[in-house]
C-alpha cells in the first residue's frame, strides 16, 4: 500500500510542501489504539503516539489525528 492508494494527491503534496520541513514524513492514520496511532505511508508502517503538545491542546477527539 502506498500514499496514493491512501488518498495522497496534489493538494496533500502542496500542503506538505508548505511546511518547509524536510524531516516531516507524510503518512496516513489508519487506526487508533488507546491513544496510539497506526500510520502507513510509502516507507512507514508504525504505531506511534501523538505529540504531547498536540494531546495537550486537543479539546476533544476531533482535534486529534
Amino acid at each position: 500500500m502506498n500514499l496514493t492508494t491512501l488518498g495522497w494527491d496534489g493538494g496533500w503534496a502542496q500542503a506538505h510542501a508548505d511546511h518547509e520541513d524536510p524531516t516531516l514524513v507524510p503518512a496516513r492514520v489508519t487506526a487508533v489504539h488507546r491513544g496510539r496511532y497506526a500510520v502507513r505511508g510509502d516507507d512507514i508502517d508504525a504505531l506511534v503516539p501523538a505529540a504531547g503538545a498536540l494531546e495537550a491542546a486537543a479539546r476533544g477527539p476531533s482535534d486529534l489525528p
